[in-house]
């Protein structure tokens, strides 16, 4: 039980440095959006959550497989989404 204790630890650290980066992502968005507004661009930009998604499975080395990716980002691109129609 202590070894399955310590890598539950471990997944509990990690966690809390994905919702800190999933927080920034989504305060970076904001922001984004903001500029968005000002520039008249609109908040979706299809090529844009491509070229991001395709950048990450170039970069990938596993174990994550790229269906993966692109189902999590385009969740934190709908958060993202949601952030900027704010």
């Amino acid at each position: 039980m202590e070894k399955l204790d310590q890598e539950r630890a471990n997944l509990d650290s990690i966690d809390d440095k994905i919702l800190q980066l999933a927080n920034e992502r989504l305060a970076t968005a904001r922001r984004i959006g903001e500029i968005k507004k000002t520039i008249g661009k609109a908040v979706s930009d299809p090529c844009r959550e491509n070229a991001v998604i395709d950048r990450l499975k170039a970069n990938n080395r596993g174990p994550m497989s790229d269906d993966d990716i692109g189902e999590i980002w385009k969740a934190l691109f709908a958060m993202s989404k949601r952030e900027q129609n704010r």
